[in-house]
């Protein structure tokens, strides 16, 4: 929230989870706990995009879900992504018969294929940007299944430094933004 409110412009805030209980959980937690200054959605397309226009917003969406697959975050309904956790099945008759076959590796396949479908929703064309955060320490073990764009712009932070870097590269890319937008 502080490198956005910092920013010249506004923009949208997306949260990819890994699952619909992860989800819950969070709604448990912004609803009763958190006194937050930003608007925020949970799924709510309409809304956040209405609220996005006009200041920051934040999307809450499940990875894997209709919001994460299909839908173009470009320009600013997406200047920051935050990708929490890895969104692995539900274990099923099937997924187990899969993983017989195919092997352990097939979960995290599945996992790092949903991952991948959900940070393409925030870089839409040449000349759009976002700062994406991927928030596990299972993604240290799994770069090399993360697509190649991602792969070579990725550096390892910890968390107190994530949001001066990401302050930074937003101010950065928001002042690139206006000055072409004023030429």
């Amino acid at each position: 929230r502080s490198a956005m409110e910092k920013g010249k412009g506004h923009g949208g805030i997306v949260c990819f989870v890994p699952s619909k209980a992860f989800l819950e959980c969070f709604k448990t937690i912004f609803t009763q706990q958190i006194d937050q200054k930003l608007p925020y959605h949970f799924e709510d397309l309409k809304s956040f995009e209405r609220d996005c226009r006009t200041r920051s917003t934040v999307l809450f969406s499940v990875m894997g879900g209709r919001l994460s697959e299909g839908i173009n975050f470009s320009d600013n309904f997406c200047r920051m992504l935050f990708v929490i956790g890895l969104p692995f099945p539900s274990m099923t008759t099937e997924i187990n018969e899969r993983i017989k076959f195919y092997g352990k590796n097939f979960l995290v396949n599945i996992a790092m294929k949903t991952v991948n479908q959900s940070l393409g929703r925030a870089l839409r064309h040449k000349n759009d940007f976002a700062s994406i955060v991927l928030i596990d320490q299972r993604y240290e073990n799994h770069i090399e299944m993360l697509s190649p764009w991602i792969q070579e712009k990725i550096k390892k932070s910890i968390f107190q430094d994530v949001f001066k870097q990401t302050h930074s590269f937003l101010k950065e890319q928001t002042e690139k933004y206006f000055n072409s937008k004023q030429k």
